[in-house]
């Protein structure tokens, strides 16, 4: 049994204006284009080379609504740290330094240091809301910088 035409137009239509609905939606989330910046868990991070280090981030705030940001190596470009959400980078084994804030508060650290990191093939960061903390095994945690409200300078 054959549809009619018009019929057929109208379901096409209907197809059609929905797909661009869900598109639209998606792309009004307020972290859709944060998180164009991110390479998350299970991700293609791109080794250079086998001396690269693994440099991971987490957002352990627990208020949920506080955008937390980063910049990686004081790039201009800054990254959305999302609640829960892992962030995940390789990088040469040069020093690293880094700047996390959020509300009024920030930190300035050493995303990796040879001189303090240089045995290890990763360093995890996890930001809480007394500070930033580091592990080299994702198991023992140690809190590393305290938050400052002195705009880091």
């Amino acid at each position: 049994m054959s549809m009619p035409f018009h019929a057929s137009l109208l379901l096409l239509s209907l197809v059609l204006v929905v797909g661009c609905l869900t598109t639209t939606s998606s792309a009004s989330s307020p972290y859709t284009n944060a998180r164009k910046n991110l390479i998350e868990s299970n991700s293609t991070a791109i080794k250079a080379s086998d001396n690269d280090v693994l440099l991971t981030f987490i957002n352990e705030v627990y208020d949920k609504n506080i955008a937390v940001f980063m910049f990686f190596n004081l790039e201009d470009k800054r990254t959305l740290l999302v609640s829960g959400v892992l962030v995940q980078r390789y990088s040469d084994r040069q020093r690293q330094t880094g700047l996390i804030y959020f509300d009024v508060l920030c930190v300035i650290f050493y995303q990796y240091d040879p001189a303090v990191d240089g045995g290890h093939d990763a360093v995890h960061w996890s930001v809480r809301e007394d500070g930033l903390y580091k592990s080299y095994d994702k198991e023992k945690w140690v809190l590393t910088k305290t938050w400052r409200n002195d705009n880091c300078g």
